[in-house]
């Protein structure tokens, strides 16, 4: 299976990051210096680690009839790997956040030794189950004893076929896209004036809201003027597309310049000979509005009131992600490279003028992902917005 690059790609980061607790200010295009200092398990459903054993595994996402096909986390619409082990009296749960197609998982000592049922299962960012894995033989896991200490389950496969899995390359067709500056051809003048140093030609997947682009194939200099792949590449069917125009910000992440977003409505693409057309887009120098964007945190805690210093909240490492329903203003993953320490406000400068959400998770200082919410309808469009968003206290799969 022919794969392209996945996953967002990010305008806006931060640059001064204040103590714990702080605010934090988040510019165009500059870098966003941040680090995870270790931890993995999100923990048992009351938020204790007072057990005795802990679990260890590998975990891999593959095709049920070719194992060697593998999927990512996003290509499945995974956010998390769950375990839970369920005793006679409780069920005790661990998280991890999911990236990539294959990975190793170890808790601390979350469960109690003993008797019990286990289940290994991958979740949405809503907490839904997507699927339950299986041994290396297909089969699942039931009773099973958790001796104290460690216990190794060696690989846990979560199987899919390629139905289950959104992915736009094919045969089929082949596509024509093309722009200009001020209505006329790009020259490098114009180029420069419009800030732009290429484009890169974005596909949204619906099901796992992620993006799909091969830079081989899609992304093109801003003087060539247009996009003009020779061979087909696509399978017939209907797409959305985004179109983003960036200046190259080394060594710090490419700033997005303008934007086009196809009207947001999806194309038919059919297979045929001749390319499909995707039209002509106009870039109008120095047409994009920015503006300033402000959000206060609130999060809350295990009693269920809402703290304004996060860290009253037990909030010690977050993730966060600013999008519009066309594209991703600004994402800090929460990985173990990439999580921040909590903060109690973002601000964004330089966002273009749009209709935003964002959202934000925590975790606590077990490393357990404990926080999770959206806040919705942030309207951008004015110098400066202010908005409020609180954040709710939860486990993933609870």
């Amino acid at each position: 299976m022919k794969k392209g690059n996945q996953g967002f790609w990010v305008i806006l980061l931060a640059v001064g990051l204040m103590a714990v607790g702080a605010a934090c200010s988040v510019k165009l295009g500059e870098d966003f210096d941040a680090g995870f200092d270790g931890g993995d398990a999100d923990a048992d459903a009351d938020g204790d680690a007072d057990g005795t054993a802990s679990v260890q595994f590998n975990w891999a996402i593959q095709d049920a009839n070719s194992p060697s096909t593998t999927y990512t986390c996003e290509e499945v619409g995974a956010a998390y790997i769950q375990i839970s082990f369920t005793t006679s009296q409780e069920t005790y749960y661990a998280a991890w956040y999911c990236t990539g197609s294959s990975g190793s998982a170890e808790t601390g000592k979350d469960f109690p030794a003993g008797t019990g049922t286990v289940t290994f299962e991958l979740l949405d960012v809503d907490g839904n189950v997507i699927t339950t894995g299986v041994d290396e033989n297909g089969a699942a896991w039931g009773d099973v004893e958790l001796a104290e200490g460690v216990n190794d389950f060696g690989k846990v496969e979560f199987q899919f076929v390629s139905d289950d899995v959104w992915d736009p390359t094919g045969t089929d067709a082949t596509i024509l896209y093309n722009w200009t500056i001020d209505d006329s051809p790009p020259t490098a003048d114009l180029c420069t004036t419009a800030g732009v140093d290429y484009m890169t030609l974005w596909i949204w997947n619906p099901d796992t809201e992620d993006w799909w682009t091969d830079e081989s194939i899609l992304k093109a200099d801003c003087t060539a003027g247009g996009i003009q792949p020779t061979d087909k590449f696509l399978a017939a069917g209907s797409y959305k597309f985004f179109g983003g125009f960036y200046k190259d910000n080394q060594p710090n992440p490419d700033i997005l310049v303008y934007y086009d977003d196809f009207g947001d409505q999806a194309m038919d693409i059919v297979a045929q000979d001749a390319p499909n057309d995707l039209d002509v887009v106009n870039i109008t120098t120095g047409a994009m509005q920015l503006g300033n964007l402000t959000l206060n945190l609130k999060w809350q805690d295990a009693s269920g009131a809402f703290q304004t210093d996060c860290t009253k909240a037990g909030v010690m490492k977050m993730g966060f992600l600013l999008r519009s329903d066309g594209w991703v203003a600004a994402q800090v993953p929460l990985t173990k490279e990439q999580a921040i320490d909590c903060l109690d406000q973002l601000v964004f400068e330089g966002v273009p003028y749009d209709t935003y959400e964002f959202l934000a998770e925590g975790v606590d200082d077990g490393y357990k992902i404990m926080w999770y919410h959206i806040c919705n309808n942030i309207v951008m469009s004015q110098a400066d917005a202010t908005y409020e968003c609180d954040i709710s206290y939860q486990t993933p799969g609870q």
